[in-house]
């Protein structure tokens, strides 16, 4: 576990400014869509901010201290099927270092009355284990639920030569138009000792009269990025994420 007191570096504070106080009527990628730790390939045509946090706690001698995991989004769409994206989580355990993921996202099916399912497929680079990440996502829309399914690929797994996989999925389930529950299971195979199944479920709900949405999370993954959500770490993250638009920026292409 990483010790406390890792500052955050000037490019997520710049982040996490831009996305203060933005009204706006146009909704963001909704929580609704989404597990804690598997999306549904969204695109959407705004440039978009998410704000993840998780906090565990660490005993440090006679002390417990709470230890802060934020992972910050921002993706804009280049394409009315294309986005691009970039991550940062300045309490990475991916090799216990500020994590960088940019990525490209390309969703070539959307759910809907003519076609069944969502696909999506997605290619980045992770700074901090300077590996080559790739994931393709399913999205199957039912009744009042979704299933989601996702295949991912790192070609320097956590700071190694390994190249591996995880396999994984999700399911959300409403309850109403603005509250959803979620969960889901994503494992690495070969797991070794002390990787374990990455776990994630949440309370999914859409702010009142607001294009915001928001999620109370558990889960034992500490940063939201392919790697980071795709291995737990033993311990249970309590947190939450937070989704919106930026509309000063305009629409997407």
């Amino acid at each position: 576990m990483k010790t406390p007191g890792r500052p955050v570096t000037l490019g997520a504070a710049l982040l996490l400014s831009a996305a203060v106080g933005l009204p706006s009527a146009i909704q963001a990628q909704s929580v609704l869509e989404r597990t804690p730790n598997v999306h549904d390939g969204w695109i959407g045509d705004q440039v978009r901010f998410h704000f993840n946090h998780r906090m565990s706690r660490m005993e440090i001698g006679d002390e417990r201290r709470l230890i802060a995991s934020p992972t910050f989004l921002l993706g804009v769409p280049a394409h009315e099927n294309v986005l691009l994206g970039v991550q940062y989580a300045s309490s990475s355990e991916v090799v216990e270092s500020n994590e960088w993921e940019l990525f490209v996202r390309w969703a070539p099916l959307t759910a809907g009355e003519e076609t069944p399912f969502g696909l999506a497929l997605a290619g980045g680079w992770n700074t901090a284990a300077r590996s080559g990440d790739g994931e393709v996502s399913l999205t199957v829309p039912l009744a009042n639920a979704q299933l989601l399914g996702t295949v991912r690929t790192f070609t320097e797994a956590y700071d190694t030569s390994d190249l591996r996989f995880a396999l994984g999925g999700g399911m959300l389930v409403r309850v109403s138009e603005s509250v959803a529950f979620a969960g889901d299971v994503v494992s690495l195979q070969n797991r070794s000792d002390g990787e374990e199944v990455a776990l994630g479920a949440g309370l999914q709900l859409q702010i009142p009269r607001s294009p915001h949405t928001f999620s109370i999370q558990a889960t034992n993954t500490p940063s939201a990025t392919l790697q980071g959500s795709s291995r737990g770490n033993g311990d249970v993250l309590w947190g939450f994420e937070f989704t919106t638009p930026l509309t000063f920026l305009g629409g997407g292409g």
